[in-house]
C-alpha cells in the first residue's frame, strides 16, 4: 500500500524542502533493506514553484526552463493534462556515474512554469465544473480528487509518495489534503514561525471537517540552538500545543544541511558523517516514518 506523507508549511525558510528531500532519500535507503536492491520504490511530488527538489538532488537538466530547456519536465504538464503517462514526467534521481546511488528514488519536478499556469488549471477547473452542473461533465474529477486521479498509477507501485509543497499552496491546498495520508510541518524556533504553525494547522483542521483525510502526524521544529534560552522556550511551548507524540526530533543547527545541496548535487545523507547532529535527527524522522508503515 503506498503511503503519501506531505511535508507543509505556511511559512518560507524552515527547511521544508531539505525535510521532503531527506525523508524521500531516507525512506528510499530503507526499501533496500541493506541488499542494494530494492524492494520498494519513493516519488517525490515538487509542488513548489521554485523547483528546488531538482537542485537538491542535482537534476535541474531534466527540468523545463523557457530558454535553456523548453522541452524539460515540470508538474504543471501533468496537472494540465499534457502528459498521459506519469513516465513521461518522471525524473530518475539515480545518478550512480557520480558515485551518488538512488536507485529507487524518482521526481515529479516543479519549475516556475507552474505558478504561471495556476490560474490556467483553476479555470479548466472551473469550466469543467460548470459543464458537469449542466450534465456534461465527461468524467469531471474535481480539484480536491485531482492529485489522487492523476497519481492513481503510482498507488502499490510506489512505496511512499513525499509531497513537497509551497508556503502558499493556493488551489492545491484541498487537493493536497484529500491526497495526502500524513503532514510533516516544519518550523523554526521563531515566535512568528510558531504562530504560523499553529494557524497552519488549524487550518488543516478546518479541511479535514470538510472531508480531507491528511492527518497531522509529525511537527518538526529545525534549525535548533539547544543553548539559546528562546529556543528552549519554544520547543516547550511546541509540545504544549502538540505533545510530545507528535514532536519529531529538533533538527539542530548546521552548517552542512544548508551546504550539502551545493555540494554537487549530494543531500545531507550523502554529505554529513552518519554521526553528525543533524543527519541523525532527520535518520530519527526517517525511521518513525517507516515503522509506521510495515505496523
Amino acid at each position: 500500500m503506498t503511503q503519501v506523507w506531505a511535508v507543509t508549511s505556511k511559512k518560507g525558510g524552515v527547511g521544508k524542502t531539505t525535510t521532503a528531500g531527506i525523508l524521500a532519500q531516507g525512506l528510499a535507503q530503507k526499501l533496500l533493506n541493506g541488499t542494494g536492491q530494492p524492494a520498494g520504490s519513493v516519488v517525490i511530488l515538487d509542488l513548489d514553484p521554485q523547483g528546488n527538489q531538482a537542485d537538491y538532488f542535482g537534476v535541474r537538466q531534466h527540468v523545463w526552463h523557457p530558454t535553456r530547456n523548453p522541452g524539460g519536465k515540470c508538474v504543471s504538464d501533468l496537472l494540465l493534462g499534457r502528459v498521459r503517462d506519469l513516465r513521461e514526467i518522471l525524473v530518475k534521481l539515480d545518478r550512480l556515474e557520480d558515485g551518488l546511488s538512488r536507485p529507487n528514488l524518482y521526481l515529479i519536478p516543479a519549475s516556475r512554469r507552474l505558478e504561471d499556469e495556476l490560474e490556467d488549471l483553476f479555470l479548466q477547473d472551473f469550466n469543467n465544473a460548470r459543464r458537469a452542473a449542466r450534465g456534461d461533465g465527461n468524467g469531471y474529477v474535481p480539484m480536491n480528487q485531482l492529485l489522487a486521479h492523476l497519481l492513481e498509477p503510482l498507488e502499490g507501485v510506489a512505496s511512499y509518495i513525499i509531497i513537497d509543497t509551497p508556503p502558499q499552496l493556493p488551489i492545491l491546498k484541498s487537493a493536497v489534503y484529500h491526497y495526502a495520508d500524513s503532514i510533516v510541518v516544519p518550523t523554526k524556533a521563531e515566535d512568528m514561525s510558531v504562530i504560523g504553525c499553529i494557524q497552519h494547522t488549524d487550518d488543516l483542521a478546518t479541511h479535514i471537517k470538510g472531508g480531507a483525510k491528511a492527518r497531522l502526524r509529525y511537527i518538526l521544529p529545525t534549525m535548533i540552538d539547544g543553548r539559546v534560552a528562546s529556543h528552549k522556550q519554544i520547543l516547550s511551548d511546541l509540545v504544549n500545543a502538540y505533545t510530545m507524540e507528535r514532536m519529531a526530533a529538533p533538527i539542530p543547527s548546521a552548517v552542512a544541511v544548508s551546504q550539502s545541496s551545493g555540494e554537487g548535487g549530494r543531500t545531507l545523507l550523502e554529505y554529513a558523517r552518519p554521526d553528525h547532529p543533524a543527519r541523525r535527527a532527520y535518520q530519527h524522522l526517517i525511521d518513525r516514518v517507516y515503522k509506521e508503515n510495515i505496523r
